[in-house]
């Protein structure tokens, strides 16, 4: 078994312990060897404060049951060829350095549902896929990232509360006829992509994907991240150019 293979499944149960779904006897013996092993006790630690950043950082977001447009998404096939749209150069030029353990962003991703009302797999492989998950949170009105949302253009960065910055990275119309934002919300352990989507109710957190360090979405060499895989289920036509989205703000959102 390999030293990569080794972190991998150690991430997952590390994972699963903070998150409560590791079985009581794989239990006992994972905290057997955090007692005994220096390294795997970091990882843990770093693990732990990973979730308490992006739990922080999501302290707007209001704990409701996952919607069954969260559930769609995660079941959808990949979007057509004919109808993907290349979000990655709006992205790149957005991304922001972020310090993330890189071989535990998978199990970052895993851990940092707890207590948000997120949909998330116990381990790893399980639906939804480790790298992302699908949060289903009202943003509560007047607070920081309420405000990033409704006012800020594509490219600005809002502090949120404690020590989390969120940047909105581009507008786009949804299949739904909602307009909705992608974001990248951003701390000293960890960074998250995110969409929301705006209803007559107000802002709603529709998605959220883990990042790797640089603001990069986690995913397997070669392959899609599932994050971006959604976002491509979501979107109808292209991302608003800055002059139409800077006219969408000055208009207050008008729903035609």
């Amino acid at each position: 078994m390999t030293e990569h293979t080794r972190s991998s499944s150690d991430d997952d149960a590390l994972s699963a312990l903070i998150d409560g779904t590791l079985p009581h006897d794989e239990t006992a013996a994972l905290r057997a060897r955090l007692e005994r092993e220096p390294e795997l006790a970091a990882r843990f630690a770093a693990l732990e404060r990973a979730n308490r950043a992006v739990r922080d950082a999501y302290r707007d977001v209001v704990d409701e049951p996952l919607p069954d447009r969260g559930l769609e998404l995660l079941r959808a096939p990949q979007a057509r060829a004919d109808k993907v749209v290349d979000l990655d150069a709006r992205r790149s030029r957005r991304a922001r350095p972020v310090w993330f353990p890189q071989a535990a962003a998978a199990a970052v991703a895993l851990a940092i549902g707890i207590g948000l009302g997120f949909g998330l797999g116990q381990r790893s492989g399980e639906a939804p896929t480790a790298g992302f998950l699908a949060t289903t949170g009202t943003v509560a009105p007047r607070s920081p990232l309420h405000e990033l949302l409704e006012s800020a253009p594509s490219g600005e960065t809002r502090t949120l509360d404690g020590a989390a910055t969120a940047e909105s990275r581009f507008t786009f119309r949804a299949q739904s006829g909602e307009w909705c934002r992608e974001l990248m919300v951003s701390s000293r352990e960890a960074s998250n992509a995110a969409v929301a989507c705006r209803r007559q109710d107000g802002w709603r957190v529709e998605l959220v994907g883990a990042a790797a360090a640089g603001g990069e979405l986690y995913r397997p060499a070669g392959a899609e991240s599932p994050f971006q895989g959604a976002v491509d289920a979501l979107i109808e036509g292209e991302p608003l150019e800055p002059d139409a989205e800077r006219a969408l703000l000055a208009s207050g959102w008008p729903s035609d």
